[in-house]
């Protein structure tokens, strides 16, 4: 069965194996441990040992149980937050999946109080794009103008051959942190310009 919080596709294995243990603790338990991840999901941090002491006091719950509750509720919200789920179907699914009526109130009511604030932040962190850096460009064109090598032999050597300039971006991120920034290099065509060797510069 396919749900939306989803995106449309079936629940995970691992989700599904919880959701025994997402019906055992109460709601009120509940609506506090949902508002403890949707303070995570908006980037101002989690208190696990408050959820921790909420949870296991009484015994009902291991430290692995409380992980285990804290990752199936982080993936209903912000699945539900990132598919545009509404609060009254996010409610029907939960109950789909055979979560008692009150314990997905229990998600449900924190959710629809944040929903704006979780989509918005979940697009700001999609849509978040590498900036080039103020002063972030270098270039420099590589070509060769003479050389010690004299006669045919050379003249034959240097037919054809055409500028390389090389750009160097700085970015404000990195796509791919292995690598301070993007470096590419491409070969001026014939009309494309040249005869100078070794500039630089930089502009922002």
């Amino acid at each position: 069965m396919r749900f939306k919080f989803c995106g449309g596709t079936d629940v995970p294995e691992w989700v599904l194996a919880e959701v025994s243990l997402l019906s055992k603790i109460s709601s009120v338990r509940m609506k506090v441990l949902c508002k403890q991840v949707i303070r995570r999901l908006v980037g101002e941090g989690l208190d696990f040992k408050k959820i921790q002491k909420l949870t296991t006091r009484d015994g009902s719950f291991t430290l692995s149980d409380v992980k285990a509750l804290i990752a199936a509720v982080d993936y209903i919200l912000a699945g539900a937050a990132r598919f545009a789920v509404d609060a009254d179907t996010l409610s029907a699914e939960l109950q789909q999946l055979g979560l008692p009526r009150e314990n997905a109130t229990g998600i449900v009511r924190p959710y629809r109080a944040a929903q704006s604030e979780l989509v918005a932040h979940l697009r700001q962190q999609a849509l978040q794009l590498p900036r080039l850096k103020e002063g972030g460009i270098d270039w420099r064109v590589d070509a060769v103008l003479g050389s010690s090598a004299t006669g045919a032999a050379h003249a034959a050597a240097t037919v054809g051959v055409t500028p390389t300039v090389q750009l160097q971006l700085r970015l404000t991120h990195d796509l791919d942190r292995r690598h301070p920034a993007a470096v590419a290099a491409v070969e001026v065509g014939e009309g494309g310009g040249g005869g100078g060797g070794g500039g630089g510069g930089g502009g922002g």
